[in-house]
């Protein structure tokens, strides 16, 4: 049996990076043509199930699909507002980002979490509009600062982060998330060109 691809390279070494945005702007989410926002569905579930399988979160649809239950669901009234889900034209949901709360030493934090896109819809910009579209969430709630949680394999993302106002911090942390900064640096360094991580690097907050 082939080895079932994944969306990204895990191979790359896993080390926590934790990323803050202290003041989330508003920006103009972009789609191609046929594509639209939207929050929550009923049966969304299952498409964010099949995308996070494809991006190695979870081993099965069903326990994502559990996870999702317990942890989104089971607040309906926040998902409603927190989720961003992409349609293509048909209506089925092909990327996706949550805008949720978390807790930070014991404190109420938001954490945008779990951006994915589904097979055969990387390179279109639907990454880029579900990321800008869950900052604006935040913005327009008030809710600041916002963290999230990545590692040197999403390196494309981390790149789109910096672009919509986070960093990476040397020290805080949120959850129960370790921070291995430098040494999640020393590996972009090999695989993010220069010149972004030249940016990257000189934005690096010390707290």
């Amino acid at each position: 049996m082939a080895e079932k691809k994944l969306a990204i390279d895990k191979t790359i070494p896993f080390k926590d990076i934790i990323m803050r945005n202290d003041d989330p702007q508003l920006y103009t989410p972009v789609l191609p043509e046929g594509f639209s926002l939207d929050t929550y569905r009923e049966g969304d579930e299952y498409a964010w199930a099949k995308m996070e399988v494809y991006a190695g979160d979870f081993a099965t649809e069903e326990k994502a699909v559990e996870y999702f239950q317990k942890i989104y669901l089971s607040k309906k009234d926040e998902l409603m507002k927190r989720f961003v889900i992409i349609r293509n034209k048909d209506g089925e949901g092909v990327c996706s980002c949550i805008a949720w709360k978390t807790d930070r030493q014991q404190q109420p934090a938001s954490a945008l979490q779990w951006l994915v896109t589904a097979p055969g819809y990387e390179g279109l910009g639907l990454a880029r509009a579900a990321a800008a579209e869950t900052v604006n969430r935040y913005h327009r709630m008030g809710e600041k600062p916002v963290y999230l949680h990545t590692q040197p394999w999403s390196y494309k993302a981390l790149w789109l982060y910096y672009q919509h106002g986070f960093k990476i911090v040397r020290n805080d942390t949120f959850q129960v998330f370790g921070n291995e900064c430098d040494e999640a640096l020393e590996i972009l360094d090999t695989l993010i060109p220069k010149e972004k991580m030249d940016l990257i690097r000189a934005d690096v907050l010390d707290d």
